[in-house]
Protein backbone atom coordinates (compact mmCIF):
# COMPACT_ATOMS: atom_id res chain seq x y z
CA UNK A 1 0.00 0.00 0.00
CA UNK A 2 0.98 3.48 -0.74
CA UNK A 3 0.54 6.13 1.34
CA UNK A 4 1.32 9.97 -0.58
CA UNK A 5 2.59 12.99 0.98
CA UNK A 6 -1.06 13.97 0.62
CA UNK A 7 -2.30 11.31 2.65
CA UNK A 8 0.42 11.91 5.55
CA UNK A 9 -0.40 16.30 4.95
CA UNK A 10 -4.10 15.08 6.05
CA UNK A 11 -3.37 13.05 9.38
CA UNK A 12 -1.17 15.89 10.33
CA UNK A 13 -3.95 18.19 9.98
CA UNK A 14 -6.23 15.54 11.87
CA UNK A 15 -3.50 15.09 14.54
CA UNK A 16 -2.73 18.95 14.86
CA UNK A 17 0.52 18.27 14.11
CA UNK A 18 3.00 20.27 12.15
CA UNK A 19 5.83 19.01 9.85
CA UNK A 20 8.28 20.49 6.90
CA UNK A 21 8.90 18.50 3.71
CA UNK A 22 11.31 16.54 4.90
CA UNK A 23 9.70 15.51 8.17
CA UNK A 24 6.36 14.69 5.30
CA UNK A 25 9.03 12.34 3.48
CA UNK A 26 10.19 10.60 6.31
CA UNK A 27 6.76 9.91 8.14
CA UNK A 28 5.71 8.57 4.65
CA UNK A 29 7.88 5.99 5.06
CA UNK A 30 7.67 5.15 8.51
CA UNK A 31 3.84 4.50 7.78
CA UNK A 32 4.47 2.48 4.75
CA UNK A 33 6.85 0.71 6.84
CA UNK A 34 4.14 0.35 10.16
CA UNK A 35 1.55 -1.03 7.06
CA UNK A 36 4.02 -3.46 5.72
CA UNK A 37 4.53 -4.94 9.19
CA UNK A 38 0.87 -5.02 10.21
CA UNK A 39 0.25 -7.20 7.00
CA UNK A 40 2.92 -9.24 7.66
CA UNK A 41 1.79 -10.06 11.27
CA UNK A 42 -1.73 -10.57 9.71
CA UNK A 43 -0.49 -13.10 7.32
CA UNK A 44 1.23 -15.35 10.07
CA UNK A 45 -0.42 -18.53 10.33
CA UNK A 46 -1.52 -18.91 14.02
CA UNK A 47 -3.10 -22.36 15.27
CA UNK A 48 -4.04 -20.82 18.78
CA UNK A 49 -7.22 -19.78 19.79
CA UNK A 50 -7.65 -16.60 21.59
CA UNK A 51 -8.38 -16.41 24.98
CA UNK A 52 -9.44 -14.08 27.55
CA UNK A 53 -7.04 -14.72 30.11
CA UNK A 54 -3.97 -16.96 30.72
CA UNK A 55 -4.80 -18.22 33.95
CA UNK A 56 -8.13 -20.18 34.50
CA UNK A 57 -9.79 -17.70 36.98
CA UNK A 58 -13.38 -17.32 36.96
CA UNK A 59 -15.04 -14.35 38.85
CA UNK A 60 -12.60 -13.77 41.88
CA UNK A 61 -14.43 -11.04 43.32
CA UNK A 62 -16.17 -11.33 47.09
CA UNK A 63 -19.53 -11.21 47.70
CA UNK A 64 -21.58 -8.20 47.37
CA UNK A 65 -22.13 -7.71 51.07
CA UNK A 66 -24.70 -5.10 53.07
CA UNK A 67 -23.04 -4.01 55.97
CA UNK A 68 -23.15 -0.96 58.24
CA UNK A 69 -20.89 2.43 57.01
CA UNK A 70 -18.93 5.28 58.38
CA UNK A 71 -21.07 7.43 59.74
CA UNK A 72 -20.71 11.02 58.52
CA UNK A 73 -19.13 12.18 62.42
CA UNK A 74 -16.58 9.32 61.77
CA UNK A 75 -16.07 9.96 58.13
CA UNK A 76 -15.03 13.40 58.36
CA UNK A 77 -13.06 13.10 62.08
CA UNK A 78 -9.74 12.94 60.14
CA UNK A 79 -10.27 15.33 57.44
CA UNK A 80 -8.16 18.34 57.64
CA UNK A 81 -11.33 20.53 56.62
CA UNK A 82 -14.83 20.59 56.83
CA UNK A 83 -18.15 22.18 56.60
CA UNK A 84 -21.37 21.14 58.10
CA UNK A 85 -21.33 17.38 56.87
CA UNK A 86 -18.98 17.86 54.24
CA UNK A 87 -15.52 17.43 53.42
CA UNK A 88 -13.94 20.66 52.44
CA UNK A 89 -11.55 21.02 49.64
CA UNK A 90 -9.65 23.87 47.97
CA UNK A 91 -11.74 25.38 44.96
CA UNK A 92 -10.04 24.27 41.71
CA UNK A 93 -12.62 25.41 38.96
CA UNK A 94 -13.26 29.34 38.35
CA UNK A 95 -16.62 31.52 39.68
CA UNK A 96 -18.16 32.50 36.56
Amino acid sequence: MQISSDDVKRLAELSRLAFNEEEIAQMQENLVDMIQYADRVNATACDMQAKEHILPLHNVFREDVVQESLSNDEALKNAPESEEMYFKVPQVMEDE
